[in-house]
């Protein structure tokens, strides 16, 4: 048998039960997810906190080394000394002690080669395809 159709009364009852469950759902879900937040909310700030320390370690090590450099350099009269560049933001991401690693090599290098005899500063600079080529007739 079929069942009678339900009112407009019922059926607006029944609609509004369903919105009500709905909200109730999505209440209860929000609940949730806040505390979720919540709870990780103390491990994002130890994190940030983290990597803010190691940010101004690797700053430091930084400046360091180009004050260390700049100083290497003071008797080169004929270089014009610059402030400390801005960081290369296509440089390629790395752990900080990586990278404080790496403008250590670059600083020690640095220091070897202007302590042996008779050193240019192009001798120092790395080598351009264009320039080892000699130009012929034929260039």
């Amino acid at each position: 048998m079929t069942e009678p159709p339900l009112s407009a009364a019922d059926r607006y009852r029944e609609v509004a039960a369903l919105a009500t469950q709905g909200a109730q759902q999505l209440r209860d879900h929000e609940r949730a997810k806040a505390q979720r937040l919540r709870d990780e909310l103390p491990d994002g700030r130890a994190r940030l906190t983290e990597a803010e320390a190691e940010h101004a370690e690797v700053v430091d090590g930084v400046r360091k080394r180009w004050d260390h450099a700049m100083d290497a350099l003071f008797d080169e009269k004929w270089m014009q000394v610059s402030r400390m560049p801005d960081a290369d933001s296509d440089a390629e991401p790395c752990a900080p002690s990586e990278a404080i690693r790496r403008v250590q090599v670059a600083y020690l290098e640095l220091r070897d080669t202007l302590g042996q005899p008779g050193w240019r500063a192009t001798s120092w600079l790395p080598r351009r395809p264009w320039r080892s080529r000699r130009r012929g007739p034929e260039d």
